[in-house]
This record gives structure tokens, sequence and C-alpha cells, in this order.
């Protein structure tokens, strides 16, 4: 994927949460600025993004009644950039925002589906939490709600405000000749948190309308486009570890791993797949540095599954070689994929501190419960079945990391002396407040 850019396209009335949306979306409270003079509009110049060099967002500021100058700006940008030969240069996702209230669908809706797009569009129904808030306030205002306490209060809110959705919002727009490919509802964004994701479904809808081929005759150089594009767009975000860790995990765990015998992790995979300093692309010798100490803490670690000198080794002895090398590359991936989580939520100040990255990888390969954990996971999964010739399925890790209870990293952020103090460690678990392993995967929807 070096080279490549995954390039957005957002529209939206001002005031409807854009500018949330892309600070959550591409990593940077500073993602509007570059759009905030609204009289001169150019939806030609591209967002970039000083820590996120993967996206490129288009900002296009909706339509108004009457108005038909800026709907065919938008019309011809999206013809034109959908058919560019290069794929950088091509544009990939709409992102159609409309702020929720209690007005039916407007005519310009209405409009830009009447056409059929050669890129897949998602709506964003923004602010659907302060519809429900509205709503609950003439709610408190009627007599015949009197009786009723605030969470009978609130729950009779949100289920007027989905009713209100799906009237006003969701079957208009899949009645209408080429629907959006999803329509999702946004509620405080701004509370948004990598590791406990308010845009998860945005995300989940974004990367499924990428990978869908657009028509049924889609050849197999397409398809594989698209599935790349999709793969991209995970890289690219910033909103939603969830989304990163399930594509570290499909991306090197490989297909029909159990019978390849053993093999190390492919590190450029592991590493590029969270788009951060330490990625290869970046031109210096971070990326070499980060391989080497996962491969010291990890891959050589005497934690791993069969070492020699681990105190289970006769159990792992009656497996099948095959299911005793395959748990060894499930035990790579899921410690990697631990340790670079950790790695993604340390601030900007340290994220590219070698001397704290160090301290981190060593923490897990040393008082680390969870790698305890994730090791014992596994032997037991194992131990149920040693004649098996493969081991788990993408979802069988995601059930583990799943069952991970919550550890903050004990260690200094300082960048000088390896010695940590009671008021650094403090300002690390301040940094790390909230951080829940078992909140990192939402349940699939039903």
């Amino acid at each position: 994927m070096a080279g490549l850019r995954f390039r957005l396209l957002i529209i939206g009335k001002t005031g409807c949460g854009k500018t949330t949306i892309l600070s959550k979306a591409c990593g940077e409270d500073e993602a509007g600025k570059g759009s905030e003079s609204r009289g001169v509009h150019n939806i030609e110049k591209a967002l970039r993004f000083k820590n996120n060099d993967l996206l490129l967002v288009h900002d296009s500021e909706g339509f108004e009644a009457g108005v038909t100058k800026e709907f065919a700006v938008v019309n011809a940008f999206i013809e034109r950039r959908a058919t560019l030969e290069d794929v950088s240069e091509r544009l990939h996702m709409v992102w159609y925002c409309v702020e929720a209230n209690s007005r039916p669908l407007q005519h310009a809706e209405k409009e830009f589906f009447s056409s059929k797009r050669p890129v897949p569009v998602v709506v964003l129904i923004t602010k659907f939490d302060m519809l429900i808030q509205d709503i609950l306030q003439e709610l408190e205002g009627e007599e015949e709600n009197e009786g009723l306490d605030d969470d009978e209060l609130e729950e009779k809110a949100a289920q007027i405000a989905i009713e209100c959705f799906d009237e006003n919002y969701r079957k208009p727009l899949e009645a209408l000749q080429f629907p959006p490919y999803a329509i999702v509802t946004l509620s405080d964004t701004h509370k948004s948190k990598p590791d406990d994701s308010r845009l998860h479904e945005l995300i989940k809808q974004t990367v499924a309308a990428l990978k869908s081929a657009n028509d049924a005759d889609a050849t197999t150089q397409k398809r594989e486009e698209q599935r790349m594009l999709g793969d991209l767009f995970v890289m690219a975000q910033t909103a939603d570890l969830a989304a990163k860790v399930e594509l570290t995990v499909i991306r090197c765990m490989g297909t029909g791993y159990g019978s390849l015998g053993m093999r190390l992790i492919d590190k450029k995979e592991m590493i590029d797949s969270w788009n951060t300093c330490w990625s290869s692309w970046k031109g210096d010798d971070s990326f070499t540095w980060l391989s080497k100490l996962l491969q010291k803490h990890v891959d050589l670690s005497p934690r791993l599954i069969g070492h020699d000198a681990s105190p289970d080794r006769l159990q792992v002895q009656r497996w099948t070689r095959q299911l005793e090398m395959a748990a060894r590359l499930e035990q790579t991936v899921l410690d990697s994929v631990m340790i670079m989580k950790h790695i993604v939520l340390l601030d900007a100040e340290h994220i590219g501190e070698r001397a704290v990255v160090e301290r981190l990888a060593r923490w897990y390969d040393g008082p680390c419960k969870t790698a305890v954990q994730v090791r014992a996971l596994l032997m037991d999964r194992h131990n149920r079945n040693p004649h098996a010739t493969t081991g788990l399925d993408p979802e069988g890790l995601y059930a583990i990391i799943r069952d991970l209870k919550t550890e903050v990293p004990d260690i200094d952020l300082s960048v000088g002396d390896d010695g940590a103090d009671a008021s650094q460690r403090k300002g690390f678990q301040a940094k790390f407040g909230g951080l829940g392993i078992k909140g990192l995967f939402k349940k699939k929807d039903k």
C-alpha cells in the first residue's frame, strides 16, 4: 500500500458536526481548520492531517434549497474523481451528513440520491443525542408523563427519537431510486475515544460499503481493489481501535495458517496496520527498531507456548505438531496486537519515544497480567482438543481478546532514567484512565 491515500468527501451544512467527526476519524482536533472560511469554498482542496498521511478529505457545505450551483459542483467533482486512473487521486467514499431533527427529509437529499453514484455513500444522521434531549424536554412538560421517573422518560424519549429517525430519514432514504449504502446515527460524537468509539457503526458500514462490489459483474481485480481500499481505510481512520485489531489479526494470521508450520508474523503487516510514527513508510529506522523490539519481547520470549523453559512443556508435547505451531502463531499475534494497542493509546508526546515504548514492551513481557492471561486462554482452548491439526479462526482470537480483563501499564513515562516514581506512574495511569480491553470489541449486530 506504499504511496496510497484514502480519499473521502464529506457533505453537510455548517453546524451539523462535520468538524468533530473528522477530528475523531482523522486523529486531529484541527481537522476543520482548512475549511473555516465558508464564503469561498473549494471542494477540490483536500484537507491534510499532520499526523495522518493516509487520509485526504474533501469538504462540501451541502445544498441550500433553490441553489443549484453547489449541487452541480459536487456532482461534477464526484463524477470526475471517481473515474481517475490513479487510485490515490480517485474518490473512494462519500459521507453525507444530515443533522437529526423532527423535520422530514429535505429536497436536497432527495435530489442527491436521484442519481446513481460511482462511489459508495453512507448517510450520517448527526447529533442524534440532541434530538433525544429535545424530545425529553417536551415530554417533561406534558401532563400525561408526570408519573414517570427519569429513566422511564429517557427510555420513552429514545423510543420516540428512533421512530422519528425511521419515519423521517431511514424509510424515505431507502425508498429513493438510488439509496445510500447505509444510514447510521451518531450520538455524543465529541465523547468518542479510540478504545470506546461512538463511531463504531460508521466505521463498520464504511468498510462494508468499500468491500461490496458495485455490480455483480465486478472483476477479480476490482474486488481485490475494493478489499485493499477497505483495509486502507481501517488503517487510516483513528476513531475505532476494534477495527484495527480485527484487521491486524486477519492480515497476520493469514489463511489456513494451521498447516503452514512455524513461521514468524509479518512485522510490516503488524506495525503498518496501526498507522503510527512507527510505520514502515515513514522513511527512517523507527520501523526496524520496533520490529526488533517486538521480536525480542514476543517472538523470542520464554513465555512462548512450547518454549523449552516453560513449565507446561510436557502438556504441549501431547499436542499435534501442527497445533503447537498454530498456537505459537496465535500467541505472537495476540501479544503483538496488545503491545501495539497500548503504543497507539500513548499521547502524541510519548508515542514516538523509544525509551517509553521499550519500557512498555518489557512490562508486557514481564509483570503484565494480560500477557499471562493470553497464554493461559490459548493453553486452555487447545488442551481441550490436543489432536487438532489447525488452530483457532479469527473469531476465536477475537473471543480471547473480549475475555481479557482491564490492565493499566505500570511504567515510567519520563524519557530519562528507567526508575519510575509514583507520580510518573500515576500520570501514565491517568492517560490510560478508563482503558478497558473488554470494551475494545462490540458484539456483532444480530
